[in-house]
């Protein structure tokens, strides 16, 4: 007698290109569907990473895309974020009939999955809420109180790594388990042998890969690299990412005399082959959760100058395996000065993020999520 697959429901706010919308689609690309019946829920049914869910998951959303009726898109959006109660919301349009409910993100998500009557449910949590407390600062909740009240109705927590694991044990009160993200190894190396378009122009090559937001601290990057420029090195800086803060960035640069060795290339579906022209990855963040991005370059053998915040410090083993710096601009600098002047350096830490990368066991990572999964349905 064939055993009934076990219904997960993966639930989101969009599917965009942040780092936790790619892990999503990460893991549900390589979960086993034979022993599970995946389905998502994304409130919104926008973002570049919609293209990247598997025909196989059952896709369900609340909003349509804003400019296909947007007159449809306005009215569910009141209701959904101002108008009804969260329970109301969860009952009228969230997809019923799974076993076991995943919030994937903290935030409005998780908020409203609170609201479910199902005894399973998972919420994930990909940034340090301790030290950067963004679903209080944005409103979503009332107090620290609030969301604890909202986490305490889970039956399991989970967090990307152990410092964001410590902090929010520390702040709410609340086991959790932590499971590190999974990073698609294979993927990225093939993709990294693509064509970037960027010319050889014997530069010392900068990259940085986030969004333009005020937590990955491109401001302090750029004044980092201004530094470095003036101390006479060759060297070009680029970001890839889209953000509020695009604007205020360039012309930040325009300002400090460098937009000809800077270049923001917006979001690239592939900056894997930008990561493999590149000489140096700086991570400025001025705090994290897991930090996807510096165990993807890795992956490429970039050396990697990093902030020392929750996540970069777990991967890069407190700078056994890359550059970790105070969390100030003058460190980024120094960090920066320390790799773009010493080729003999870099080759050391690149040698050093490839073997940390070998550790990125991507069937490790998806087993334990099967694992949590499989134990986290109603008996």
């Amino acid at each position: 007698m064939e055993m009934r697959k076990k219904k997960i429901l993966f639930a989101i706010e969009s599917l965009s290109g942040g780092g936790a919308e790619k892990v999503l689609s990460t893991i549900l690309n390589h979960i086993n569907c034979d022993k599970f019946e995946i389905g998502l829920f994304s409130l919104l049914d926008s973002g570049v990473n919609k293209e990247n869910i598997p025909s196989h998951i059952k896709y369900h959303y609340a909003l349509p895309e804003k400019g296909s009726n947007s007159w449809l898109y306005r009215i569910k959006y009141k209701l959904i974020y101002s108008i009804l109660p969260l329970s109301i919301v969860y009952r009228w349009f969230v997809p019923k009939g799974y076993d076991v409910e995943v919030a994937f993100i903290e935030g409005f998500i998780t908020k409203l999955f609170s609201k479910s009557p199902k005894s399973r449910k998972i919420a994930w949590v990909h940034v340090d809420l301790a030290l950067f407390p963004w679903t209080i600062n944005e409103g979503i909740y009332a107090s620290v109180e609030d969301e604890i009240k909202a986490y305490s109705r889970y039956s399991k927590i989970i967090t990307v790594s152990k410092t964001v694991s410590d902090n929010f044990k520390a702040t709410y009160g609340l086991e959790n388990t932590v499971i590190y993200n999974p990073i698609d190894a294979k993927d990225i190396l093939k993709k990294s042998l693509k064509e970037s378009g960027l010319p050889e122009n014997g530069r010392i090559r900068i990259i940085s890969v986030g969004r333009l937001v005020y937590q990955k601290s491109y401001d302090r990057l750029l004044n980092a690299f201004c530094k470095l420029l003036k101390d006479g090195a060759d060297a070009e800086l680029i970001i890839l990412g889209e953000g509020n803060e695009r604007e205020e960035l360039q012309h930040m640069a325009s300002s400090l005399g460098i937009s000809d060795r800077v270049i923001f290339g917006g979001f690239k579906k592939n900056p894997y082959c930008f990561m493999k022209a590149s000489d140096i990855f700086v991570c400025s963040s001025r705090f994290e959760g897991f930090s996807l991005v510096i165990a993807e370059a890795m992956v490429t053998g970039l050396p990697i100058v990093s902030t020392n915040c929750s996540g970069p410090n777990e991967l890069l083993d407190d700078g056994r395996f890359g550059l970790l710096v105070d969390n100030d601009e003058q460190s980024i600098y120094n960090g920066l000065k320390q790799l773009a002047f010493d080729a003999t350096a870099r080759k050391e830490y690149s040698e050093k993020s490839l073997e940390r990368a070998a550790d990125f066991d991507l069937g490790r990572v998806i087993k334990s999520i099967e694992t949590l999964l499989s134990s986290s349905t109603d008996a």
